[in-house]
């Protein structure tokens, strides 16, 4: 069986919601741009590599757990969304920093898009 033969299988069986590549969702972005400002881009990968620059400590160097972002529906919402190999627990401390900074809520999830059972996905989302 081929790669993407096993991936639209898990994906049938395991029913994860389909992601849009390279999206910001609007609240996000602007949360974003809010709290950490922009490096003079407005496209989304300028915006969120930016963030994560502001929260990452820039004398180590980590695994990278944004992968495969994008947004996807979650409980009804456009939420943020990526979904790496795996994440390293400094990864973990990014993500919370950069929720808790935006006002945002996160989680991780093993279902996800990309390729099911092999990534795992990251959520940020708005608080309900």
């Amino acid at each position: 069986m081929t790669q993407e033969e096993l991936i639209h299988q898990a994906r049938t069986l395991l029913k994860p919601s389909p992601v849009r590549p390279c999206h910001l969702p609007g609240w996000f972005r602007r949360a974003l741009l809010r709290e950490f400002g922009s490096d003079g881009s407005s496209g989304g990968n300028s915006i969120i590599y930016h963030a994560i620059d502001r929260v990452r400590d820039a004398t180590r160097w980590r695994m990278n757990w944004l992968d495969h972002w994008g947004s996807t529906l979650y409980r009804g919402q456009r939420v943020f969304v990526s979904e790496p190999y795996g994440v390293c627990p400094e990864g973990i401390r990014e993500i919370a920093a950069l929720a808790a900074r935006c006002g945002c809520n996160w989680h991780l999830d093993p279902n996800s898009w990309w390729f099911p059972s092999k990534t795992i996905r990251i959520l940020i989302y708005q608080p309900t």
